[in-house]
């Protein structure tokens, strides 16, 4: 028994009309095939021509060229990460506010945190203040930091929740912790400290893992919260309002114009959705 053979497709462009009615080209797309006979059966095999196999082989040498021309571009369009130097001293003036710039953060390299891991009972109690639930900060040491479960690398926290009436846990990295020591310790203004950056940083860690705390699971909500906490953690870190408005602008302009969804929203700004003072005219 034989096999009819499908009807050919009409060719793009070879559509033409005779006396009214249609008649169709072979049409400059289409492959033309050989057919054969297999078996006395009748069963027949096509096979593609030299033509149509040096057409296929011309559109996959042109995918493999156009693939490897967009890798190179993206490749080039990524900046390589400049070199990391201290920023500029600033005055102690609060109006010096207004000329801290939107740039790229600068952090320092921290050595290897070798004091064991510990709770830090003055970061749990800033944390169970902001959020208003019970919660305890761990510290961890470099070498407990970099095998712990979950942890996310260098200058990192995460929250870890816990069924009522445990407390939940903030863990956070061995950077993080130096710096939050720095604040509560140093007599040196923020706006002197070598590595300010590195401070609002840390500072506002602890604000977002507080907002998580609290209930808020969304991380765009969670940082507009937290850099919105961060003059209230400078204030129990032992800083004055000045300080923490100054580490709250430093956030703003240095760390969150390169943060990226989910961590972002339109509403975080003054007046918006996600303003937690809105009868107010300073922002954060």
């Amino acid at each position: 028994m034989l096999v009819r053979p499908r009807r050919r497709p009409p060719g793009v462009g070879d559509r033409r009309r005779q006396g009214g009615s249609k008649t169709w080209g072979t049409g400059a797309y289409l492959i033309k095939q050989r057919i054969s006979r297999a078996d006395e059966g009748g069963v027949r095999t096509r096979f593609p021509t030299t033509r149509s196999r040096r057409l296929i082989l011309a559109a996959i040498a042109w995918s493999v060229l156009l693939l490897a021309a967009s890798t190179f571009a993206i490749a080039m369009a990524v900046p390589s990460a400049p070199a990391c130097t201290p920023p500029v001293v600033r005055g102690a003036s609060a109006s010096s506010l207004a000329s801290i710039g939107i740039e790229r953060p600068c952090l320092p390299e921290v050595d290897e945190v070798t004091s064991t891991s510990h709770e830090d009972r003055r970061l749990g109690r800033i944390v169970t203040s902001l959020a208003r639930r019970r919660a305890k900060v761990y510290c961890y040491s470099s070498a407990d930091w970099n095998g712990a479960p979950g942890s996310l690398g260098p200058w990192r926290a995460f929250t870890r929740y816990a069924t009522k009436p445990k407390p939940t846990l903030v863990l956070m990295s061995p950077e993080i912790c130096t710096e939050l020591t720095t604040l509560a310790e140093s007599h040196t203004r923020v706006w002197r400290d070598e590595w300010p950056d590195a401070l609002a940083r840390s500072v506002g860690s602890l604000a977002h893992e507080a907002a998580h705390v609290s209930g808020i699971r969304d991380e765009a909500k969670a940082d507009c919260y937290g850099l919105q906490w961060i003059v209230r953690a400078a204030r129990m870190l032992g800083r004055t309002h000045a300080e923490g408005a100054y580490l709250a602008t430093i956030y703003l302009k240095h760390w969150r114009p390169w943060l990226r969804p989910p961590y972002v929203s339109r509403e975080c700004r003054s007046g918006g959705k996600l303003d937690l003072y809105p009868q107010s005219l300073r922002w954060p």
